[in-house]
């Protein structure tokens, strides 16, 4: 409750009417005397009671501007600490600038970035959900595309206004959740690539026989490189590759390579079936095989998200990673985000996976004690993903069919287990345990896929299971530690891979 406090004449304990305003987001206003009040009462009851004015003409009254609009999901807010700002999680209800009609100046007036108002008493479910608000009188509520306080809501290089454009989610850096970034997607599109931030691409997917979780290294960038799904090698020339040469013997390269022929064989030149874009052959008009082999590589690495087409990482991939790393290891992995991943400085060009690792390191700020208990249950999970996979056909399914297959086994094998400590994937909603709505978890709620505590209500660690190349989005590692129980948010957040 918000409460505004007078003090008439001089013998108020001014000191204790201003605490009590301030502790609940009120006002204190000094009175003169008995003749002050009717202004001041009217100067009120402005902030209080809506009349509809809207000075800046966004489309949101005055009244909702200052005193605030309840919102369908929380913002993020700069919070002080000695490592400086970090990104946390913020109450659902937004102020901005009344007398601004564009509070961040993005381009998007306060009143597009709120979006409609719904009214709480439409749907009896919600109405029955949040009767405590609409018994209090609070029937509204906006549904917004973007933080108007914001002009990057989430991150990425794309402001707020260029997302609109792109019809991408402003609250998500990996809007189709396929591992490449809303930004990076946008400007390989426009660089011929068949790519869509709107689209998961997952790859050749005419290839049925290549592993998802297999990665596509550049021969400079894969002495030392380790991936738990094992790599495939191309040369500068996008061609499979041991790295001195052709690797005919490797069964993926060999599909990439029977594809290729038979592609060639069945139209002289590029096959549009399978998405790949063939720019040689429209620039130069050569379609052979090899051709074709390397336009196939090239879409492959493209689509996987990790290296550019120069053969190196991604900024997303650097971004990405390093944060995987702090939330695995760090004392106070509340603090592993975008915001702090920015002032660590990067002077350098990354061409290892140690460079990659002693980044994350700087990122942490402080790792923290090991835990046997967490630690060998990581390595067990490995295992039992690598169970899992080995038991789910790979053979005509696509990567995310033959991945939900994947986390469905993962999860059986967890309870074959019978470790009164270790759960199987559970969902989390506003501090509390989620419910499942059929075979989905209820609106808001986010679900790792195994979690290690005393119980899934007081976990100690939790882990989400990856089967392809992609790693945990920023986007869901914020929205989990949101929803995890008070006293649980910054516990070990780890990436299975196998």
């Amino acid at each position: 409750m918000v409460i505004y406090t007078v003090g008439l004449g001089t013998g108020t304990d001014t000191t204790l009417l201003g605490e009590i305003a301030s502790g609940t987001g009120g006002e204190f206003v000094p009175a003169a005397n008995a003749n002050a009040l009717v202004a001041i009462y009217e100067e009120i009851s402005g902030g209080i009671i809506d009349d509809g004015t809207d000075t800046d003409g966004d489309g949101l009254s005055d009244c909702e501007e200052v005193r605030g609009m309840y919102s369908t999901r929380g913002f993020g807010s700069q919070q002080p600490s000695p490592n400086g700002p970090i990104y946390q999680p913020a109450p659902r209800l937004v102020t901005s600038d009344p007398a601004v009609a564009d509070t961040d100046g993005d381009g998007l007036t306060d009143g597009q970035e709120m979006g409609p108002a719904l009214d709480l008493r439409d749907d009896p479910d919600v109405a029955a959900t949040y009767a405590f608000l609409v018994d209090a009188g609070v029937t509204k509520v906006y549904n917004p595309s973007s933080d108007p306080n914001d002009a990057n809501s989430d991150r990425d290089a794309l402001t707020d206004a260029e997302e609109r454009t792109a019809g991408t989610d402003a609250f998500d850096e990996d809007t189709d959740g396929d591992g490449i970034w809303d930004d990076e997607e946008v400007a390989l599109a426009e660089a011929g690539l068949d790519l869509s931030p709107t689209r998961y691409d997952s790859g050749p997917s005419g290839i049925e026989s290549i592993r998802p979780d297999r990665l596509v290294v550049p021969a400079g960038f894969a002495d030392g490189f380790e991936w738990p799904g094992g790599i495939l090698v191309i040369d500068e020339n996008f061609r499979c590759s041991t790295g001195s040469g052709q690797d005919t013997d490797d069964p993926d390269c060999q599909a990439i390579v029977n594809y290729s022929q038979d592609a060639y064989v069945t139209s002289g030149r590029y096959d549009s079936a399978f998405g790949i874009i063939n720019v040689w052959c429209l620039s130069f008009g050569s379609c052979g095989p090899t051709e074709i082999e390397s336009q196939v590589l090239r879409s492959w690495v493209a689509s996987q998200g990790y290296f550019t087409d120069e053969g190196g990482l991604r900024d997303s991939v650097i971004r990405t990673e390093a944060l995987i790393f702090c939330h695995e290891f760090s004392a106070d992995a509340e603090t592993c985000t975008l915001e702090r991943y920015e002032r660590v400085q990067i002077n350098d060009e990354i061409t290892s996976q140690d460079e990659l690792i002693e980044i994350a390191t700087l990122l942490a700020g402080g790792v923290r004690q090991p835990d046997p208990e967490v630690d060998s249950t990581k390595s067990r999970l490995q295992q039992l993903c690598r169970d899992a996979k080995a038991a789910v056909p790979r053979a005509g399914k696509s990567a995310q069919q033959w991945g939900r297959e994947v986390h469905e086994e993962f999860a059986d094998r967890i309870i074959s287990e019978g470790n009164p400590r270790l759960f199987p994937e559970t969902g989390y909603i506003n501090r509390g345990l989620a419910q499942r709505q059929g075979a989905a978890w209820e609106a808001g709620a986010t679900a790792p896929d195994a979690v290690l505590g005393d119980s899934q209500a007081q976990p100690k660690a939790i882990f989400d299971l990856k089967t392809g190349t992609r790693g945990i989005r920023t986007s869901w590692r914020t929205r989990v530690r949101s929803n995890l129980p008070v006293g649980f948010t910054d516990i070990p957040l780890i990436e299975i891979r196998c």
